[in-house]
């Protein structure tokens, strides 16, 4: 279980309208729903998360990315020889 992840959540569940200089979108309850789970497995030490903004989330780790659309679709990018090494 990832605390850092967690905390790093509830965070971004705080964030306004506006959060990026005027512009975008609060991370959407579906994101959030979706994003959770994955913040509960993943590694202390794994991907960092951040607001996308368009109301979404994404998880970037080593040879690896997680996108999490404002309604909650996921799309998982691998680079593999980044995660080879």
């Amino acid at each position: 279980m990832s605390d850092r992840l967690i905390e790093r959540l509830n965070e971004l569940q705080g964030l306004q309208d506006g959060w990026l200089n005027g512009r975008g979108l609060a991370p959407t309850e579906d994101a959030i729903e979706v994003a959770f789970p994955l913040a509960v497995a993943l590694k202390d030490d794994g991907p960092s998360l951040f607001p996308t903004e368009l109301g979404g989330l994404k998880f970037e780790g080593a040879g690896f990315e997680i996108d999490i659309s404002s309604c909650g679709l996921s799309r998982i990018s691998l680079d593999e020889e980044e995660a080879s090494e």
